[in-house]
């Protein structure tokens, strides 16, 4: 059985992160030291650690759908 916490693939560093993002690593790390933006993290002693799904759900709730989209969904229901 195996611990999803524990899967060293569901975690990325942040030149990982930065890369998914298109940010530059100061940017990202200005914008967690602030706390303004960005997923939640992990601080394992010096190094910060980002799980991929929190990752992907904090994308998610950023999806922008152009209103031309919106209207042809709403034409098709």
């Amino acid at each position: 059985m195996s611990n999803s916490i524990l899967d060293p693939d569901d975690w990325m560093g942040t030149d990982d992160f930065c890369a998914i993002v298109g940010k530059a690593r100061s940017t990202v790390e200005s914008e967690r030291s602030r706390g303004s933006d960005g997923p939640p993290h992990y601080k394992c002693g010096k190094k910060v650690r980002y799980r991929r799904s929190e990752v992907k759900a904090w994308l998610d709730a950023r999806r922008v759908v152009p209103a031309a989209a919106k209207l042809a969904e709403l034409a098709t229901a």
